[in-house]
């Protein structure tokens, strides 16, 4: 029995369809004569003896006869495009080596892998990272296309300030009203009201002139760099005061409010040099310190290094210039000292690239000597010299200080390479032997600017002799090749700025397992991650 179609069905001018009944009766018999052996069963045959009586329709790749009773889902290597373009910078290099190394060298790439000297494929990893490296700047300076994504990427970050100050004053004003309405219905009774009130109307008052400063903008007008670093200032103070204070679970929503609003001043503040790195910057390093979250990774000893230096040279080299270049000096100089020791725990640990011997003392040793090898080519390059420089330059510093600032951030650096990518006391010597000339170097720039800093009045005198004091014992120390006397001078120097070197060492040393697990987390030693592809397989 069956019900004509009546057009109105899922079926659609289409033939008629079986009841569930007749469907349910058909599977019974079509069953039991299978088991009986009177028909075979429908799965051992091919679907291409079944005909169309029995599926209806015939069956093709975008139908398929069965529906997929479950999915699996599967990676297969794909071909990546190759990048030969830093091979050009690779063969630069390879040039400018003494005729003996560079002979030796290419001796050395032409014969198979498990026969090449491992101090040569060594020396063959650090070019070619060179290489890769110089390629990947050379890309980064090429103009960009107008109508590219790459352009409209750049333009967005160019405007991050702009949208931020926008989106602050609308936040602002619902955060700070909301908290006036709840003090006035709370009354004076209420055991915080003072506080949060005089806090609220600061922040008031702080959204005003941010007001008058989006419309100076809009209006094409300019404001002066005194008006904003002052902005920047009380906006920076007002928030670090408001988180000192127990406020109690009430005053919680005014915290991150008031922070927003230091950090837009502060960047609007380095207009127009470098706003967006700011934003970036301020965004990366919130919670990195113990001392501000629960959950920061480096230590207190750390951050009180990097704000006395950061403290120092900004009262010697660039008097008056705000809170924000001083945070941006601060941000940059962590993340040059955490990047320097970041990179030494993982050369220390992993090295570069493949090594074509497999007991572990040998590749040990190779990974002690790529340490070494990028340890002196950092210093040797001056590339630290020129971060440096051009953290100054982000904070607007003039030639003289740009100097100062590119020879404390190469000494920083290599400090912090060595005490990370050293395994013990006798590599950290071997080290410092390849680097003594740059850290005399460094030593000496830094003292000048010491004593000329004492001369000027513009550091404390007891805290400035300190410091000449612990240069010169380095210095001395260098040049004797006492090592253990350069750390006591270190160690002298610490102190005075109330930390240490054990504890320095040991925030150190959180930064090389951090590196290691970096490393293993975002690494996978089964397979290339830049190369897969996913498939799907369906079964019926």
């Amino acid at each position: 029995m069956s019900i004509p179609s009546t057009g109105i069905s899922s079926n659609i001018g289409g033939p008629q369809q079986p009841l569930p009944m007749e469907i349910e009766a058909s599977a019974w018999a079509q069953t039991n004569r299978a088991a009986l052996g009177i028909v075979p069963d429908s799965l051992q045959v091919p679907f291409s003896q079944l005909g169309g009586n029995v599926w209806k329709y015939s069956s093709d790749s975008s139908r398929p006869s069965l529906k997929p009773s479950g999915t699996l889902r599967t990676s297969a290597g794909e071909d990546a495009p190759v990048d030969d373009s830093w091979k050009s910078h690779f063969s630069a290099l390879v040039d400018k080596l003494p005729l003996q190394v560079k002979a030796g060298l290419l001796n050395d790439m032409s014969k198979p892998f498990e026969m090449r000297d491992p101090d040569y494929h060594i020396f063959e990893n650090v070019l070619t990272l060179t290489a890769r490296g110089l390629a990947g700047l050379d890309e980064m300076q090429k103009p960009m296309a107008k109508e590219s994504a790459k352009m409209d990427r750049t333009k967005q970050n160019l405007g991050v300030h702009g949208r931020a100050l926008h989106g602050t004053l609308s936040q602002s004003s619902n955060v700070l009203g909301g908290m006036q309405n709840f003090l006035n219905k709370v009354g004076p009774n209420f055991a915080a009201h003072d506080m949060l009130r005089g806090f609220a109307e600061q922040g008031a008052d702080l959204q005003e002139e941010l007001n008058g400063l989006l419309t100076s903008l809009q209006d094409g007008e300019t404001p002066s760099q005194e008006i904003v670093n002052n902005l920047a200032n009380r906006a920076a103070t007002l928030s670090n005061d408001f988180a000192k204070l127990d406020r109690g679970k009430e005053g919680q929503i005014m915290s991150p409010m008031l922070q927003t609003m230091a950090a837009v001043a502060q960047a609007l503040s380095l207009t127009p040099t470098a706003p967006s790195l700011f934003f970036g910057l301020k965004m990366a390093s919130t919670g990195l310190f113990k001392n501000d979250s629960a959950s920061g990774l480096l230590g207190s000893d750390l951050q009180t290094i990097l704000k006395a230096l950061t403290g120092g040279l900004m009262a010697t080299l660039m008097q008056n210039a705000g809170s924000a270049k001083q945070l941006m000096m601060l941000m940059m100089f962590l993340a040059t000292m955490a990047g320097a020791g970041t990179l030494g725990a993982l050369l220390e640990e992993f090295g570069i690239g493949n090594f074509p011997c497999h007991k572990k003392g040998e590749q040990r040793a190779g990974r002690k000597y790529t340490f070494q090898l990028v340890t002196q080519m950092l210093a040797s390059s001056g590339l630290l010299q020129t971060i440096g420089k051009i953290i100054g330059d982000a904070c607007a510093a003039n030639e003289k200080s740009q100097a100062v600032l590119g020879h404390a951030t190469e000494l920083l650096g290599l400090l912090s390479m060595t005490m990370t990518g050293a395994e013990n006391d006798e590599e950290v010597v071997s080290t410092m032997e390849g680097l003594k000339e740059t850290f005399r170097e460094d030593i000496l720039k830094i003292e000048a600017f010491v004593r000329s800093s004492i001369a000027s009045g513009s550091v404390d005198s007891a805290m400035g002799k300190g410091l000449d004091i612990a240069l010169i014992q380095a210095k001395t120390a260098i040049e004797k090749e006492d090592y253990e006397g350069f750390f006591a001078a270190c160690s002298y120097g610490l102190s005075l700025v109330g930390s240490s070197q054990d504890q320095i060492g040991k925030e150190l040393e959180e930064i090389h397992d951090l590196a290691k697990l970096f490393k293993q987390g975002c690494v996978s030693e089964t397979q290339d991650p830049n190369k897969s592809l996913t498939g799907i397989i369906m079964a019926a």
